[in-house]
C-alpha cells in the first residue's frame, strides 16, 4: 500500500514539474510562488528524478503484484 502512495506522489510531482520544463511562462509563474529564477534547471532535475522514481516504483508494483 505504501508503494502505491509513493507511486502516486511521484506521479503528481512529475505532472506538476512537467510544464515548467517546457514553458518559460510556467517557470516564471512558479518562480513567483517558489522564489526561483527563470533560468533555473531545478524543475528539469526534479522531473527526471521523479520519472526515475516513478518507473522504479512501477516495476516494484509489477513484481510484487
Amino acid at each position: 500500500m505504501v508503494i502505491h502512495v509513493l507511486y502516486w506522489i511521484a506521479f503528481a510531482i512529475q505532472i506538476f514539474c512537467f510544464p515548467a520544463t517546457i514553458y518559460t511562462d510556467v517557470r516564471r509563474a512558479y518562480g513567483r510562488i517558489f522564489n526561483t529564477r527563470i533560468d533555473t534547471k531545478i524543475y528539469h532535475k526534479i522531473f527526471y528524478c521523479m520519472a526515475i522514481c516513478f518507473i522504479i516504483l512501477f516495476i516494484i508494483i509489477l513484481i510484487t503484484g
